[in-house]
């Protein structure tokens, strides 16, 4: 019942920001409310308390440890050697880092104000963030290592399978980040397309290569992963969409999304 209030809360938090808007034009300087800040605070604490809070939250033992084929046979494809488990876990490590760094500097390439790119990309990283955390202490799935015995035990993080947050923030970061930086540069979107998934597959692919998901688990974060990231570009775009007016001005085109 606690889990279920705080999930329920979670996405009241979450969806209570959604607004409509209107066709209109609006000056380039629009900008996060106080409610978006407000929200994306609330959004950023509440998985930061999940993440060093689940020793006492739970699940104390796993709720969900059935295999299926595809998950067993792409495991058995996959996974690296026990001796180097260890490696393939840092190197899905720094490849998210690399990707959440593009909360920074992508917005250095937008023609929007600088503050409105990091707030897109946020929003994005930590949404995301927050909600496979929820998914991953509500549905407790036994991660490989602990269920094959390939690694020692790290306690409640053992049932933290389903989803991989790692392939579901690459993916969201990959998605909105690569949206936002083919708007500036529409001749090199196939480009950079390319070379944001790839890096969003690769930490996909360390995090089963270190036996710390299943195929289920990273096929599933990519799918939030991107959904939410898409989500986010779709819904903010009026804050990023630059256009030029007939008097020579610059306005920002606001549409509606939902």
């Amino acid at each position: 019942m606690r889990k279920l209030l705080l999930t329920l809360v979670i996405c009241i938090m979450l969806f209570s920001s959604i607004r409509v808007y209107s066709e209109e034009k609006i000056p380039i300087n629009d900008k996060p409310s106080v409610l978006d800040i407000g929200m994306l605070a609330g959004a950023g604490i509440s998985a930061l308390a999940i993440e060093l809070g689940k020793n006492y939250i739970g699940p104390f033992h796993p709720y969900w440890t059935g295999q299926n084929v595809l998950d067993v046979s792409m495991r058995e494809m996959i996974v690296w050697n026990s001796n180097s488990l260890k490696t393939a876990t840092t190197v899905s490590d720094v490849t998210i880092l690399l990707l959440a760094s593009q909360v920074a500097w992508i917005p250095l390439f937008m023609k929007a104000p600088y503050l409105n790119g990091v707030f897109v990309l946020s929003e994005s990283l930590i949404y995301t963030f927050l909600i496979s955390d929820v998914i991953k202490m509500v549905s407790g799935r036994q991660r490989p290592y602990s269920y094959y015995g390939t690694m020692a035990s790290k306690g409640v993080d053992d049932n933290y399978s389903f989803i991989s947050g790692h392939a579901s923030m690459a993916f969201a970061m990959a998605t909105t980040g690569s949206l936002l930086l083919a708007d500036q540069f529409p001749e090199l979107k196939i480009l950079i397309y390319t070379l944001s998934f790839l890096a969003a597959g690769a930490t996909a692919y360390f995090r089963m290569a270190g036996d710390q998901h299943y195929f289920t688990d990273v096929l599933s974060g990519a799918a939030l992963g991107a959904g939410m990231g898409y989500l986010f570009y779709a819904w903010r775009k009026p804050w990023i969409q630059i256009q030029s007016t007939a008097d020579g001005g610059i306005m920002i085109q606001k549409s509606i999304y939902f």
